[in-house]
């Protein structure tokens, strides 16, 4: 099973990084004459493994939407980006996590031990996209349909280096969003809302168990650009 596949099971409930920092000793200093030590030279092996921005996340839509459509659309797409970047952070964030939670129902709840059981040993960079196909109204609120893309790909640091699984496909989900304008409570209420406002009712596959890939890939951004991004300078994120 795919790192990605392991990801959006978690979800269904989802990928994401732990720290390993690899660093090799300082070359020993030779002596010049006694109590005179020479400078020591770093060979390249013995530099500061490099660092690489947090992932990131975004989204578009496949064609213009208007009205509450539109509304329901982006809203459902903000919140697919709320979550992918609490998920996949290498550092546990509350404020990413309310950011979240207070837009999705109870169901869809995160919380800090999930964040916590979905990390693996490495820390993680690169960046997904998501993209809306269509917004419809239904009965219980607005179904909105969006792709995940492994663009410009999620990638583990391993000794230093940004590392993409081999066998990572291009898209990674295909998902239902309902979004209902409701006095429902959201994961971090305990009471019912004193007037509506959108919330995610719903999140389900848009393919079952088949591959992302049969509904979504078509929809991919052309050129599929999958690249690391450039590593930073200590302290930036």
């Amino acid at each position: 099973m795919t790192r990605n596949r392991v990801f959006h099971r978690l979800r269904q409930m989802t990928t994401i990084a732990a720290i390993c920092v690899v660093t090799n000793p300082l070359s020993a200093c030779s002596t010049k004459k006694e109590h005179e030590i020479a400078t020591p030279t770093p060979s390249p092996t013995s530099q500061a493994a490099p660092q690489y921005p947090d992932l990131t996340s975004g989204w578009s839509m496949e064609k213009p939407l208007t009205g509450r459509e539109q509304e329901a659309a982006q809203f459902a797409a903000e919140t697919e980006v709320a979550g992918a970047v609490y998920k996949l952070s290498n550092d546990y964030s509350p404020e990413m996590m309310q950011r979240y939670n207070e837009r999705v129902v109870r169901t869809y709840f995160y919380s800090e031990p999930l964040w916590q059981g979905s990390k693996t040993k490495w820390r993680t960079t690169g960046g997904i996209q998501w993209k809306v196909l269509d917004s419809t109204q239904s009965e219980s609120g607005y179904r909105v349909t969006l792709c995940e893309f492994d663009t410009p790909g999620i990638y583990d640091i391993i000794d230093g280096k940004p590392v993409h699984g081999p066998d990572a496909e291009k898209s990674i989900s295909a998902e239902w969003a309902t979004v209902a304008w409701t006095t429902e409570p959201s994961a971090l209420d305990s009471h019912n809302a004193t007037t509506p406002r959108p919330l995610i009712t719903s999140i389900v596959s848009a393919v079952g168990y088949q591959n992302p890939g049969t509904l979504c890939d078509k929809y991919a951004p052309d050129p599929f650009v999958q690249q690391p991004p450039d590593p930073i300078q200590p302290g930036q994120k």
